[in-house]
């Protein structure tokens, strides 16, 4: 059964692709999204607790960076859907657990089938 009240943010530094993978999110039933487009703003964001977190790559950074030490850190339990929206590296999609957290990676935005499964994954989890 779908959890119709999870908390996503979607942190993307382009205004038109937030806007898309919002919009996708509501066609799904998902209604209470937050967006950010800058590291800092997904910082701050993150303290009023999403169960996911869809995150570009450039903003990410790497694990070593601030926020990734946020997100993988042992005490995290939100789940992450880490996206590659250049082409220059296609690599695989990795899917990772943290304690309860779902941790994924993948190349290109996600469309609606990618975000219809990994809602599916996230609830399965909850």
């Amino acid at each position: 059964m779908k959890k119709a009240s999870l908390r996503i943010l979607i942190a993307e530094p382009k205004p038109r692709r937030r806007k898309t993978l919002e919009k996708l999110l509501n066609a799904q039933g998902c209604h209470g999204v937050a967006t950010a487009c800058t590291t800092a703003d997904t910082m701050k964001l993150l303290g009023f607790g999403f169960d996911l977190l869809l995150i570009e790559q450039s903003l990410f950074g790497s694990e070593h960076s601030e926020l990734g030490r946020k997100l993988l850190g042992k005490e995290r339990r939100q789940h992450v859907l880490c996206y590659r929206s250049d082409d220059r590296d296609p690599g695989p999609i990795e899917i990772k657990r943290r304690r309860q957290a779902l941790l994924l990676n993948m190349p290109g935005t996600p469309d609606a089938m990618v975000l219809r499964r990994v809602l599916a994954r996230v609830n399965a989890a909850e």
